[in-house]
């Protein structure tokens, strides 16, 4: 974001704090608040969306939580000899300039992806700091992360470099190119000759028994079950299984939204390719479509069970129908073929004209009728709601593991007070989506308007309630 002023706004957040509400001051800096809110705003509306330079003072807005990315005055928890950065409503510590690093980027360069440079809190009380080992701290989204570092304002510059944001956004109106296929696109994938799409179960568990929050990894093609053991393989494996379905007629699945990630950061964004490797990320649960085992005449197909580590296994490439397509349409009939056995994705023992429900795998031999089409989502749709209430359910079902492992109360006590936060305001914004607020409350106990039923729907086939239940 663009940077904004916040003088007056500390001095009457000092005044207040003093105890001096009743002061003439205040009436004063209430006027130069009014004032300093009016130029942020005009501030805002003139430069968001310009290009970010070199040298140029901006704000890091952190979406999740609507709050300013901020430099204090308190020591860091990690390491003592750094300030804390935490998330604030905004002061002066929340504006940052980034700085270069080689000689040949200069100030008033425009800021690019992959570049590389510091960023310099601009009340001078040093640079972003990553530390260099890992924390104990708590973790709410834990089967998402290996570990966590503590970020902190440190005199030594610590070296950083831009990636774009690849999480669930929709990408499919392109007026130059309408219907043309783009890295990072949201998209169904369809077997339309048998009228059905490829889908994943939204089940499983986030961590497993024994597991310190999100510190061990589990190996692809992977899943945890109720006793806390790995299964290799996904035939049988709750929540791992991928298959092709039905297309539903009234209303658009969750469980049926994939995202067409591109191998190499660079290429996000760009025109999907059929030379190029892409890994197909499942929406509703965060992992990838994978193989089981590639040494198998007929393998197995199923979603990575792993977050953070993935593998040639779930590289896969658009080959079109016609061998001299340049680029990929949602028109476009075309084959997927797994980057590590060079096998075909198609749907097994097919039964007539439509399928019901039948196992996805991959096989040596094309079949020429089951291509498949990718077909982007509406713009009109919107996935944030199943980026935030897949979060959600991880953090509840991670919070009922820690639990159920805890051995007497005053454990239990302590998992609640170390994670309880998060769950809780997942809970509330679950409810927010549940209700229209008539009175425009912010409490999720008072909500008394509409009901919403698409996200009613939504709710229930992410599985959030059967999380709620279990924790």
């Amino acid at each position: 974001w663009p940077a904004f002023r916040y003088s007056g706004h500390e001095a009457l957040k000092k005044l207040r704090g003093e105890g001096r509400a009743d002061s003439p001051k205040i009436r004063s800096l209430q006027a130069t608040v009014k004032a300093e809110d009016e130029h942020n705003r005009r501030e805002f509306e003139n430069l968001f969306g310009c290009e970010v330079r070199y040298g140029t003072v901006i704000q890091l807005f952190h979406i999740m939580s609507q709050k300013f990315v901020t430099a204090g005055h308190a020591i860091a928890k990690l390491e003592r000899d750094c300030l804390r950065v935490s998330l604030e409503d905004g002061e002066e510590g929340s504006n940052w300039t980034p700085c270069p690093i080689f000689k040949f980027q200069r100030i008033g360069d425009p800021l690019q992806y992959m570049d590389n440079f510091y960023l310099e809190a601009s009340s001078k009380r040093g640079f972003l700091h990553i530390s260099d080992r890992p924390d104990d701290a708590a973790v709410s989204l834990s089967s998402y992360v290996k570990d966590t570092f503590e970020v902190n304002c440190a005199a030594s510059q610590c070296r950083l470099r831009l990636f774009p944001y690849r999480d669930g956004r929709v990408h499919a109106a392109r007026k130059s190119s309408a219907g043309q296929l783009f890295g990072d696109d949201v998209v169904t994938i369809q077997l339309r000759e048998h009228d059905s799409l490829l889908m994943a179960q939204i089940a499983g568990q986030a961590i497993g028994d024994g597991q310190a929050a999100g510190r061990v990894p589990q190996t692809p093609g992977s899943t945890i079950g109720d006793g806390g053991q790995s299964t290799n393989g996904c035939a049988g494996a709750e929540g791992t299984e991928v298959r092709f379905a039905s297309a539903s007629r009234n209303r658009l699945r969750a469980d049926t939204m994939w995202k067409i990630e591109s191998e190499v950061v660079p290429h996000a964004g760009e025109a999907v390719l059929p030379d190029r490797a892409y890994r197909i990320k499942h929406i509703a649960s965060g992992l990838y479509l994978t193989l089981v085992d590639p040494a198998n005449q007929v393998q197995e197909i199923c979603l990575t069970s792993d977050y953070y580590r993935t593998d040639e296994r779930t590289l896969w490439y658009c080959v079109p129908v016609d061998e001299d397509a340049q680029f990929i349409y949602e028109t476009t009939p075309l084959y997927l073929r797994n980057s590590c056995s060079q096998y075909w994705l198609q749907a097994l023992n097919m039964q007539g004209a439509s399928l019901s429900d039948t196992r996805a795998a991959c096989c040596e031999d094309q079949e020429t009728s089951q291509y498949v089409y990718m077909v982007p989502l509406d713009e009109a749709v919107d996935t944030t709601n199943v980026d935030h209430l897949r979060d959600f359910r991880l953090q509840f079902l991670d919070l009922a593991m820690i639990l159920r492992v805890c051995e007497n109360p005053s454990d239990k006590w302590s998992a609640l007070v170390q994670y309880g936060d998060a769950a809780r305001m997942g809970l509330a914004e679950c409810m927010r989506l549940c209700v229209a607020s008539g009175d425009g409350s912010d409490d999720p106990l008072a909500l008394d308007g509409e009901g919403r039923a698409e996200n009613q729907h939504l709710i229930h086939e992410m599985g959030i309630l059967q999380a709620v239940v279990e924790l």
